[in-house]
C-alpha cells in the first residue's frame, strides 16, 4: 500500500522553539521537582540501607528506573498536549497502571531490538531505532498494545528513516552546541582573565547560567519536536490519491445506458454499488 507521509524538520524545530519559550517555566519547574524528589528518595534510601549497601544499590536502581519511567510518560503526555491543543492540563497526564506496565514492556522490547541491531554492524540498529521510535506516542495517546504500536510506528515512518535519522542528528547537535559554547568561551575567558580571580569567577558563573538555560531550552525542543513529527505523520498518513477508487458520474452512466438501450435494471447490483 502506497502512503503519503512527510514532515518538515524546520517546521518541527520551529514549533518546538515556540513551545519551549511559551512553556519554559512549566518544564523548568517540572525538572526541578523531579530532581528534588530523586535526591530525597536517594538520601532516604542511603539512610535506610546504610548497614546493607548491596540492598541499597538494588533499591536505588529500582527507584531510578521507576522515576525515569514516570518522568518519561509525564513528559511525553505533556508534549502531546502541547502539540494537539497548545495547552497543558496536569490531570490528563496521569495514566493507568496497565498503561505504565505496557509502556515499560514496550521500552524493554525496543531496547532489545535496537541493541541487537547495533550488534549487527550498527546500521540495522539505527534503522530499527528510527522505524519504531514512535511506539510511546501510540501507547500513551491511543492506548494501543505493544505489537500494534510498533506496527503503527513502522507504518508512519515508511520511506522516512533516513530523514528521521538526520532529524535526530540535528537535535543531537543542537543539544551539544550549548556545551561546546561553554567550553570554548570558558577557555577563552580563562586565557585572558586568569589573573583576575573575581572577574573570572563572575564570568564563569554567568557562563554556566547561560549554558544551563540554553541546554534546557534545547532539551525542551528535543522533547516537543518529535511529538510534532509524530502528530504530523500519524494524521497525514493516508492512501495515495492516485489509488483512490474512481467515482463515476450518475448522469453520465444513465446517458451511456440510454444510448446503448441499457435499462437500469439490467445493471448488476455489484456495478450499482461501485457507481
Amino acid at each position: 500500500m502506497n502512503l503519503v507521509n512527510d514532515f518538515s524538520q524546520g517546521e518541527a524545530i520551529s514549533f518546538g522553539w515556540k513551545a519551549a519559550k511559551k512553556y519554559f517555566w512549566f518544564f523548568f519547574f517540572t525538572t526541578i521537582v523531579y530532581s528534588i524528589v530523586s535526591f530525597l528518595l536517594s538520601s532516604l534510601n542511603q539512610i535506610a540501607f546504610e548497614s546493607i549497601p548491596t540492598m541499597g544499590i538494588v533499591v536505588r536502581l529500582f527507584l531510578d528506573i521507576f522515576l525515569s519511567l514516570l518522568l518519561g510518560i509525564f513528559l511525553i503526555k505533556m508534549s502531546l498536549q502541547v502539540v494537539n491543543s497548545d495547552t497543558i492540563k496536569l490531570k490528563e497526564n496521569f495514566v493507568s497502571l496497565t498503561l505504565v506496565l505496557r509502556f515499560f514492556g514496550a521500552t524493554v522490547v525496543y531496547s532489545v531490538i535496537v541493541g541487537f541491531g547495533l550488534l549487527l554492524f550498527v546500521i540495522p540498529g539505527i534503522i530499527w531505532a528510527m522505524k519504531f521510535q514512535f511506539y510511546p506516542y501510540f501507547i500513551l495517546e491511543q492506548g494501543l498494545d505493544i505489537k500494534t504500536a510498533f506496527k503503527k510506528s513502522a507504518l508512519i515512518t515508511n520511506n522516512l528513516k533516513f530523514k528521521l535519522f538526520l532529524f535526530r542528528l540535528t537535535l543531537g547537535f543542537c543539544a551539544i552546541l550549548p556545551i561546546a559554547i561553554i567550553v570554548v568561551v570558558g577557555a577563552t575567558l580563562y586565557a585572558f582573565l586568569f589573573s583576575f580571580n573575581l572577574m573570572m569567577s563572575v564570568a564563569v558563573v554567568l557562563l554556566l547560567i547561560v549554558g544551563l538555560i540554553l541546554s534546557f531550552i534545547v532539551n525542551t525542543i528535543s522533547l516537543i519536536a518529535p511529538a510534532f513529527v509524530y502528530h504530523k505523520l500519524s494524521s497525514s498518513t493516508q492512501i495515495d490519491p492516485e489509488l483512490q477508487p474512481v467515482q463515476l458520474d450518475q448522469d453520465l452512466v444513465n446517458e451511456v445506458a440510454s444510448d446503448t438501450n441499457f435499462k437500469s435494471n439490467d445493471v448488476p447490483e455489484e456495478m450499482k454499488e461501485i457507481v
